[in-house]
């Protein structure tokens, strides 16, 4: 389905962030207009701009364009002087058009720096790494879809456009899952786990097989019993202090060492077959190149052949999938007051957990939907917790749990505000006659289960749309809804593993890295809001009725990766390099002043090296710069006997790009993430204060706001029931019966 085919839009070409927004408007058929005067390398042009028509200014009729995006890096934005008040303008750039920094020079390697996910990566006694190059501009592309999408659904009502802006800083902050959850509740500061490193509270990492590294993430109990049962491992619970595997989290060397023994005998393709047999999250660490012959991306044809340019090459599909339901009445989604957001009116059922679909519904809620959670009794966890896992997951609190652990965990305060909970046990037939009566009262359902579980409670796609035909359903399993992995389960720290962004990223000559922040997770969520945007608004234009969206986690991933696809292809498969890119003078991050502290420096030119060269008094010294190595370690010395933040300020009067490489208490406060209003605060029932990022997307007439806290659970089981007709005496029915709860059953 083309949902957009209706909108005309404008990119004045500046940097990959706005050349991906404009992608995804083209991929859902809308017109796309490209006045190019971008850096853009060869690779992301043909991945970025292969569906734009190339224009100029002049040839623009301005009065029928709907949207207009603008976008630079490095260099601040500098936005032209246009007069299109009908137009909604979205301006992309890593600071943002307000703030104290918003004059300074950027890259890819400070974005990460300042926004703290460049502290997370790497060995502990190493320089921090780097991820998956321009992720936070990626990132903050899909914002900015999400921030045009919303002011165009805005100005239905206000008669005209508004600008939004997106920050890279502030888009990739808002990405993070535990980290600041950690710092604020504990004092605990995130920091590099090391190649391979097993998670201590879900025996996550990278591990070596008979030939290549298999990624596995087991967060959950009984999946760490599967997995020592199909391994025969579980004599390692057999040890003083064990008591549940939980326990055995704290003995996570000694486990790595037997699984691996375990592992050498098996090919990664082996060892994830048995692996997911079980329910075991895993999946092969593969390179760019491998992924054009990854036999599910195959079954599901998900690659296409680029229209234009030398030699020939495969670009990644879109990354998500919107179908029409048959028989739609057309009695699309009416939009509310204005005043509650542009999504205002729209009601969402949330089926979602964990990370990915708890975000998308998040960023909907804050964009003005009723969202309600649809819980299991149990998904908060049990009524009492070990004291290893209150301290491992570090979501309580000074580490306390107190007697109602399932109301204070943060990550649940993080992702659900806004919301309202329904608590409803749908292993009952009762509470699966309660969410037939529900789905026909809202206009969007959202789930991230694997593809096994709806059709197991009885709500597959055809049943859902024969119980409402206008609904709009976003299905975000790991895998799609074919080809052999089809019912493979999925956490985002395997799924980066085997979407080729581990390979990406390392010291030289590196081996995949397990230490990314699982990071198909929120990209996952984000294009989920894209996708769910697009298919509302032709619903509006159009009365289309409903829709199926269908979002493959590991694929989405992928689109964030395509023109280093396009890059491997020809060149061969880019090799870990650090945190230096091809194009850069000089670029890496140095040792600065305190324990564990450190800056980021990227040169683009020879006037910036000749003013760090002189700056740090590395003139007639006879540093040979096409040495990497040897200017790496000259301002590494140079580097030690100054503060980060003092050095990176000093350079960027320089005009050279750099940034204190900042930890999570930094990056609550950052003066710059205060200035851009980047965190909202909260009064949490039986958390307190609690602070969590905003919706990254400044939307000035009709804001992207946390509208109350997050719910307890199961804190608006009869407000939502009564909503959908049933009495006060079938309420409390449901409730004796369990079939409601406002705690776990155990």
């Amino acid at each position: 389905m083309k949902l957009l085919h209706d909108l005309v839009v404008v990119e004045i070409g500046g940097s990959v962030a706005g050349a991906y927004c404009a992608k995804l408007f083209a991929d859902q058929g809308a017109e796309v207009l490209l006045v190019d005067g971008s850096n853009l390398n060869a690779s992301q042009r043909r991945y970025l701009h292969s569906a734009k028509t190339p224009v100029t200014t002049g040839g623009i009729d301005w009065e029928l364009v709907d949207v207009i995006i603008e976008s630079s890096s490095p260099e601040p934005l500098r936005a032209l002087p246009l007069d299109a008040p009908h137009s909604v303008r979205v301006q992309i750039s890593p600071f943002g058009r307000g703030g104290r920094h918003d004059d300074w020079l950027s890259s890819d390697l400070t974005d990460y720096a300042l926004s703290g996910h460049l502290y997370l990566c790497g060995d502990q006694d190493r320089e921090p790494l780097r991820g998956p190059f321009n992720q936070p501009a990626f990132a903050a592309g899909i914002y900015g879809f999400i921030g045009a999408m919303s002011a165009l659904m805005a100005g239905l009502r206000l008669g005209r456009g508004q600008t939004v802006e997106v920050s890279h800083i502030q888009a990739m902050v808002s990405l993070h899952q535990s980290t600041l959850i950690r710092a604020q509740l504990n004092g605990d500061i995130a920091t590099r786990g090391g190649l391979g490193a097993s998670s201590p509270d879900q025996f996550r990492g990278m591990y070596p097989c008979a030939d290549g590294w298999v990624a596995v993430a087991a967060p959950q109990p009984h999946q760490v019993e599967a997995l020592l049962a199909v391994t025969g491992l579980t004599s390692l619970l057999e040890v003083d202090g064990a008591e549940t595997v939980t326990d055995l989290a704290l003995q996570a060397k000694r486990f790595r060492e037997a699984f691996i023994g375990w592992l050498s005998t098996r090919t990664t393709r082996e060892a994830t077959n048995e692996l997911q047999h079980v329910r075991v999250p895993a999946g092969p660490a593969l390179s760019l190149t491998e992924l054009l012959e990854d036999p599910q991306l195959a079954a599901r044809d998900f690659f296409v052949t680029s229209p234009t340019g030398a030699p020939v090459v495969q670009l990644p599909g879109a990354p998500f999938q919107i179908r029409s339901s048959t028989g739609g009445s057309g009695n699309e989604w009416k939009p509310g007051d204005l005043a509650d957001g542009p999504l205002a009116g729209l009601r969402v059922l949330d089926l979602s957990r964990v990370w990915a679909g708890p975000l998308c519904t998040r960023i909907l809620s804050d964009l003005g939907a009723d969202v309600v959670c649809v819980e299991s009794p149990s998904a908060r966890g049990p009524q009492r917790l070990t004291d290893a896992h209150v301290r491992s997951s570090g979501h309580y609190r000074d580490h306390d749990a107190n007697d109602q652990p399932w109301n204070r965990n943060g990550h649940h305060a993080k992702f659900a505000l806004g919301k309202r909970s329904l608590a409803l046990d749908l292993e009952t037939e009762a509470g699966r006659e309660v969410l037939t009566r529900l789905v026909p009262l809202f206009d969007v359902l959202v789930e991230n289960y694997s593809t096994r579980v709806m059709p197991h409670f009885g709500f597959d796609e055809a049943t859902l749309h024969s119980l409402n035909p206008d609904l709009t359903y976003l299905t975000m399993s790991g895998f799609g809804r074919s080809g052999p992995a089809e019912h493979w389960v999925a956490y985002g720290s395997a799924l980066e593993a085997q979407a080729g962004l581990a390979s990406l990223v390392g010291y030289d000559g590196d081996a995949p890295r397990a230490d990314l922040p699982a990071w198909p997770d929120p990209v996952s969520a984000l294009h989920g809001v894209a996708a769910l945007l697009a298919a509302l608004w032709s619903s509006v234009m159009s009365g289309s009725g409903g829709s199926t969206i269908e979002l493959s986690q590991l694929e989405s991933a992928i689109a964030m990766v395509g023109d280093r696809l396009v890059e491997a292809q020809i060149d061969g498969n880019p090799t870990p390099s650090a945190n230096r890119v091809t194009d850069s003078v000089v670029e890496g991050v140095y040792p600065t002043l305190g324990h564990d502290r450190w800056i980021a420096i990227s040169v683009f030119d020879e006037r910036g090296r000749a003013a760090l060269s002189a700056f740090a008094g590395l003139e007639g010294t006879g540093l040979d710069w096409s040495v990497a190595s040897d200017v790496d370690q000259a301002i590494a010395q140079w580097t030690s006997s100054w503060s980060s933040g003092d050095l990176a300020a000093r350079l960027q009067l320089l005009g050279i790009a750099a940034a204190d490489v900042l930890d999570a208490a930094q990056i609550m406060t950052s003066e710059q993430l205060t200035d851009r209003s980047a965190f909202v605060t909260v009064q949490q029932p039986l958390l307190g204060e609690f602070i969590a990022t905003n919706t990254a997307v400044d939307l000035p007439e009709s804001p992207a706001i946390v509208r109350r806290p997050a719910p307890l659970l199961g804190q608006h089981n009869a407000e939502v029931l009564s909503e959908a007709g049933y009495s006060a005496d079938e309420i409390a029915q449901l409730a004796d019966n369990n079939v409601l709860a406002t705690q776990p059953p155990s």
